[in-house]
């Protein structure tokens, strides 16, 4: 009887142990599991790590893991819980190998260097799925959260507001001109108000950036009104090409701005 087939016979046995001690350990997220439901994944994997042994690790087995990997950090397990897990699966696996085979020390030598192998594969594989969900996540918060602090405001018909607030680098300034395109598109925004009022500090590149915005606004048959720039964001602009400068119309103020943009489209607001 071959080791495949030795696992095979005894994943029930292998399954209810691993989750026995699993739900010793001071892991969180594997208490609140129900016990079946604990036995039954580790039966999977196990089933998984079978295959594995016989056509090796190969895309399907990756896959695996991947989905696996992917469920376990959307449920918050960390990479060392993962490990803890693959860790205690591992020595189940010996101790069914070391008793099957107690007799034939040559076969226990050769399947626990295969089960060594497959466990050192899986291990790196998840490590390595882990590490791109979580990238991919900071990832996708940080996008969540660039939206959340620049909102893209219609104000009127054909102003649409853009209020900057915290620092602007040049990843964020980039990801701001880009929803702003989208939205004069959408919005048919004849005039974009861009608000620096909450913004501490605006570097040389960032500048040039916001004047880039102002350029590209213009190309969409848009214009551009800069407002809330301080006296040291004002010597940043001033050391920029000035020919750049002329695309971009400036006030002090976010008032003093829509006042300039409504009265640009033949706008005014009244007392009723």
């Amino acid at each position: 009887m071959g080791l495949t087939q030795t696992l095979k016979n005894n994943v029930d046995e292998i399954a209810h142990e691993t989750a026995t001690v699993l739900k010793n350990l001071d892991i969180p997220l594997i208490n609140e599991l129900e016990y079946s439901v604990l036995t039954q994944q580790m039966r999977e994997m196990i089933n998984q790590l079978v295959i594995a042994i016989k056509s090796g690790v190969d895309e399907d087995f990756i896959n695996f893991l991947y989905n696996l990997s992917w469920h376990k950090v959307g449920e918050s397990y960390s990479i060392n819980d993962i490990q803890k897990i693959i860790t205690i699966l591992k020595d189940k696996l010996i101790n069914v190998i070391e008793n099957e085979y107690y007799d034939q020390p040559d076969k226990i030598i050769k399947y626990l260097k295969i089960i060594t192998k497959i466990i050192s594969e899986s291990r790196i594989s998840m490590a390595k799925v882990y590490m791109k969900i979580r990238e991919n996540t900071i990832i996708q918060q940080q996008q969540a959260l660039n939206e959340l602090s620049t909102p893209i405001i219609p104000l009127f018909d054909k102003i649409v507001v853009v209020p900057l607030v915290g620092t602007i680098d040049t990843f964020r300034a980039k990801q701001t001109i880009e929803r702003l395109l989208n939205a004069i598109v959408s919005e048919r925004a004849e005039i974009v108000i861009i608000d620096v009022t909450g913004v501490p500090i605006i570097d040389t590149a960032v500048a040039q950036n916001l004047l880039n915005a102002a350029k590209a606004s213009r190309l969409l048959g848009s214009t551009c009104i800069l407002v809330g720039i301080s006296p040291d964001m004002a010597q940043t602009i001033i050391k920029l090409d000035v020919n750049l400068f002329s695309d971009i119309i400036t006030n002090t103020n976010l008032k003093k701005g829509l006042e300039t943009a409504l009265n640009m489209i033949g706008l005014e607001i009244t007392s009723r």
